[in-house]
């Protein structure tokens, strides 16, 4: 039996859309659309499950994939730069930001999002995103 004063709460997200990360990355300048994933740390879920009670930091249960659709010509340094160091949201994660810029710029032309979120899916199909804190 375990005591109550010892045991630890684990929460994991995902993998999943966050609404409120990708609305953060939107709100970035230069960005038509944004989707953020999390992502639970496969690792810290196994450590858990298997009765380990490990001490995990937010960075260790978790990491964040950034897909982002910005306007042509827009700086993708600046932006994923942004993201990552976004405190309350990315700085405590590793994050992965894809950025392809959009030959559109009505963001509210919904066939032009569809097909180039349809684009990011195909790229992105092939790519094994894990706890990797550099960029695609």
């Amino acid at each position: 039996m375990r005591s109550l004063t010892t045991d630890k709460d684990y929460t994991f997200w995902g993998r999943g859309v966050s609404q409120g990360h990708s609305d953060a990355c939107r709100r970035i300048e230069g960005v038509l659309d944004a989707r953020q994933y999390t992502v639970p740390v496969p690792e810290a879920v196994e450590k858990v499950r298997n009765g380990e009670n490990p001490e995990l930091t937010t960075r260790q249960k978790h990491t964040r994939v950034a897909y982002v659709v910005a306007k042509e010509g827009a700086d993708k340094a600046r932006i994923e730069k942004e993201i990552k160091e976004m405190p309350n949201y990315f700085a405590d994660y590793d994050t992965t930001v894809l950025v392809v810029y959009s030959r559109w710029s009505d963001p509210w032309n919904e066939s032009d999002i569809i097909e180039c979120w349809n684009f990011i899916i195909f790229i992105s199909s092939d790519l094994s995103i894990s706890n990797t804190s550099g960029g695609i």
